[in-house]
C-alpha cells in the first residue's frame, strides 16, 4: 500500500492497542499499514474487519459475555 501523502510503500505493522469500547477498556490485535516518513495509517477492509471483531470479542470478554467462537460453539451443541 502507498502513502497517501505520496512518501512511497507503506509497511504492515502488527501491534496490541488499548481502547475504550462501550466505556469498557480493552487490548486488541491490530495490522495495518504505517508510512516511515509521515506517521500515516491505513488498512484495507479485510483489516478492519478482523481488528472490529477483534474490539467485539474482547469487549464480551472484559464484561463476562460469550465471544463470537464460544457463541458458535454453543450453538453447535444445541
Amino acid at each position: 500500500m502507498d502513502c497517501p501523502s505520496g512518501h512511497g510503500k507503506m509497511v504492515l505493522r502488527k501491534a496490541k492497542q488499548r481502547m475504550t469500547f462501550r466505556g469498557v477498556k480493552v487490548i486488541v490485535p491490530i495490522e495495518q499499514y504505517r508510512c516511515t516518513v509521515c506517521g500515516a495509517e491505513a488498512g484495507t477492509v479485510n483489516q478492519a474487519a478482523r481488528i472490529q471483531k477483534s474490539i467485539a470479542d474482547a469487549y464480551r470478554k472484559a464484561v463476562n459475555l460469550l465471544t463470537g467462537e464460544k457463541k458458535l460453539l454453543s450453538l453447535k451443541k444445541s
